[in-house]
């Protein structure tokens, strides 16, 4: 137990800054340093707030909103299913890495953003533990499982997505599931299947696909060696398997709207990955397995490598590879050569050859749509496990000095080839891969001396080493800012919350509030950013922008050209931009259209700036005219012709005609999940409401059901009956209330199974 405090005490001196000075593991020294409206005030700093790491916005663009956005309306007793702030409303729950169903969350009901500091530091200390433990069924003493445990915890890609809150969660659960599993082997005892499932639910509930797929096929791989190898009888497979569909089934109300979603996504129109090779890097990359920042480092501002770094570091330490590389090449054996074929398996998935990149070109949902590279979290897994077996037979095995000193050469040579590589084909980069290169041959030389000693301290001092490279490692990428900083308001902010009424905002310039960023204020927006925003709001949005209807849509749907009548028709009240001088022109300042427009200059703070829409419509409106075509290729060719109106017509793919009538809305009230109104008409009408089309909104007048049209491209619409109308809509997809029914029949099962084994005493 004294290890495991001494473990735990490690990981909180990781984040010192968190626990001692109240600092926030979160990126938005970037939003308020970088980004109007904040950036118009200092905040406490000479000459504004210093920006670390700007690569890692998605931070406080996606997942830090989301999540409190989910926690905001399961407090208010909803579901987290709908965002109505972003692409004037898309899913929420579905959206797979919004993980609003983690049962880590419930850390964010702490006080704000200490819950977030805890959510964050949750997930580096859950995979120390959970791979400190396992590790007992490969080492006997408790250096090398602590050292494994860093290497784990703190490498790779489990340092540079910690702040994301995604993919270091569902990481973190990869040992529990392993160590639960063996466990079971062990005892027989059922518990120990539930805890599994349970580190399943939470691995899956976590949000990130890949490594929901890696876990699994692991999962089975680890089964099948374990047999193939007489370690196990074939029949003790059966109740894991059994206890990992129970989990899928557990989950059903995540994984089948997440399902849904994506096949009516951007996911695959927008062909992401092979913008940048499919996230796969080049054989001369692999120099940061053991040299972090080989090619710089984002935080220093000289990253000179072919894409992200965050996204495609795959360190493991200087000195890990030093006790890996001896395993590979003469201590072979039946406990350790399953992670061996692991660890240099993730690496070969990760590298640019014809077989990988024929491989990530195929459409395969949920795999390759995302970057290659993150099969990095099953390296590092590995890397922990072979780390503290080498380091056990450094304790056990003299002949193991030996190997460690040949293997620490083979790194060196590789380090100085690479600088001679560098010198020749980079020579503007040489000394940054120079300046770069010092600590991580200092540290090589210093265990290549320390290889010729053989004392049992050696050990401990590597483990500290480890530490220490790691933990610099760390801190050196995450930022950590002050409460202060965590999306503070300004006099713009505040403006546009005090005004009444269901409106929309959009920016006149990039440089201001980046996407999904109002979310945190609870002001609604026509733009987003979103790997699964919806396909037929992506494109209707390519209309908006003055493009092909028909073009590549991507992830974020942002404006750039106005006024527009169908920006009119989706509510949006109010335009932020920055202050410019009216004969500025040039590529890029959206806002000087502003000046050349109608739209009204309402407010002014500093450099930022808000007009107003004078044109703008209520969220729901009717029209005057319903224009029915025959096929989704007409609606395209009408909404697309300069001279359509979408605030007096409303085009279908259908056969719907209809006399109509103005009608009148007495009352209104718009909530995420729902929406009521309260309408009266003379006659039949159509009613739009400006929110996105989605096929889980359901529609009723006075009680009863009725039928919602994609209208305008995306849209809702639909028929409003003569007299006083109760309108009711109500976000509640199919695919959820049939993943809730499973997860529900999954959930039943699983007491019914412990409760039998507790009688039969098994349990």
């Amino acid at each position: 137990m004294k290890r495991v405090f001494l473990l735990v005490l490690l990981i909180v001196a990781v984040y010192w800054q968190f626990f001692l000075l109240g600092k926030i593991p979160v990126p938005t020294d970037t939003l308020v340093g970088a980004y109007y409206p904040w950036l118009d005030y200092k905040w406490g700093y000479e000459v504004g707030v210093p920006v670390k790491n700007p690569p890692i916005s998605d931070v406080f663009s996606q997942f830090f909103l989301w999540k409190y956005l989910s926690l905001d309306l399961i407090k208010s007793g909803e579901w987290p299913l709908w965002n109505p702030y972003s692409f004037s409303g898309t899913p929420l729950l579905a959206t797979y890495h919004s993980a609003t169903l983690l049962p880590f969350n419930i850390l964010l009901f702490l006080p704000k953003y200490m819950g977030w500091g805890m959510y964050i530091f949750g997930q580096t200390l859950v995979a120390a533990l959970g791979i400190y433990f396992l590790l007992g069924k490969y080492v006997k003493t408790e250096a090398p499982k602590i050292a494994g445990s860093l290497v784990f915890s703190l490498s790779g890609l489990m340092a540079t997505w910690v702040e994301f809150g995604t993919g270091v969660w569902a990481a973190a659960f990869l040992p529990w599931v392993f160590l639960f599993l063996t466990k079971y082997w062990e005892t027989r005892k059922i518990r120990f299947l539930s805890l599994l499932t349970f580190s399943f639910v939470c691995l899956f509930l976590a949000g990130h696909t890949q490594l929901t797929l890696y876990s699994s096929l692991l999962f089975f791989l680890f089964c099948v060696y374990q047999i193939f190898t007489k370690q196990i009888k074939k029949h003790l497979v059966f109740l894991p398997v059994i206890f990992l569909t129970l989990a899928v089934g557990l989950v059903a109300l995540q994984f089948l709207p997440t399902i849904d979603l994506a096949n009516y996504s951007v996911r695959a129109d927008e062909e992401y990955t092979s913008t940048f090779n499919y996230g796969l890097n080049g054989v001369y990359e692999l120099i940061r397995l053991f040299a972090a920042d080989f090619f710089g480092n984002p935080t220093t501002y000289n990253y000179w490598g072919s894409v992200s770094y965050h996204e495609q570091t795959s360190f493991l330490g200087t000195l890990t590879l030093v006790f890996i590389i001896p395993l590979i090449l003469k201590f072979r054996t039946k406990e350790n050569i399953f992670w061996i074929t692991v660890f240099l398996g993730s690496i070969f998935l990760s590298i640019d050859h014809p077989l990988t990149k024929w491989f990530y070109s195929l459409p395969l949902p949920f795999l390759t749509y995302s970057s290659a590279s993150r099969v990095f979290f099953i390296t590092s897994f590995a890397a922990g496990i072979l780390l503290a077996i080498g380091l056990q037979k450094l304790q056990d095995e003299n002949i193991f000095y030996y190997w460690v000193r040949r293997s620490t050469v083979i790194l060196l040579s590789l380090l100085i080839g690479s600088l001679i590589f560098v010198l020749f084909a980079y020579s503007a980069n040489f000394q940054i891969a120079l300046r770069n290169s010092f600590l991580p041959a200092i540290l090589l030389l210093g265990m290549l001396l320390l290889s010729f000693f053989r004392k049992k301290w050696i050990v401990y001092l590597v483990v500290a080493l480890i530490f220490i490279d790691l933990s610099r490692y760390f801190l050196k990428y995450n930022p950590f800012v002050s409460p202060l900083l965590v999306f503070p308001t300004t006099p713009v902010i505040e403006f546009l919350k005090e005004q009444q009424g269901d409106f929309r905002i959009a920016r006149a310039d990039w440089e201001i509030m980046p996407p999904n960023t109002w979310i945190e204020y609870r002001l609604s927006s026509v733009e987003g950013y979103d790997p699964l925003a919806l396909l037929n709001y992506a494109k209707v949005f390519n209309i908006i922008n003055g493009n092909n209807y028909y073009n590549r849509t991507t992830r974020y749907v942002l404006l750039g050209r106005y006024p527009s009548k169908h920006l009119d028709s989706l509510n949006v009240k109010y335009f932020l931009g920055i202050k410019r001088e009216r004969e500025v022109t040039g590529s890029g300042l959206l806002s000087t259209q502003a000046y050349n427009s109608n739209l009204k200059q309402v407010f002014e703070d500093k450099n930022s700036v808000i007009f107003e829409n004078p044109n703008y419509k209520e969220r729901a409106y009717f029209v005057s005219q319903v224009a029915s075509v025959k096929n989704s290729q007409e609606l395209v060719k009408k909404i697309s012709a300069k001279d359509y109106n979408p605030t007096k017509e409303a085009v279908l793919v259908g056969d719907l005609n209809l006399s109509l009538s103005q009608g009148v809305i007495k009352e209104s009230n718009f909530k995420p999940n729902y929406a009521q109104l309260l309408v009266e008409t003379k006659e039949r009408g159509f009613m739009i409401v400006s929110n996105t089309y989605e096929k889980g909104w359901l529609l009723s007048l006075n009680g009863e059901e009725r039928p919602i049209f994609e209208v305008n491209g995306a849209q809702q619409g639909f028929e409003i009956p003569p007299g006083l109308t109760k309108v009711e809509l109500k976000y509640f997809p199919k695919s959820f209330e049939l993943g809730l029914k499973i997860s529900l029949i999954s959930l039943v099962i699983m007491i019914l199974i412990n409760i039998y084994s507790m009688i039969k005493r098994i349990w």
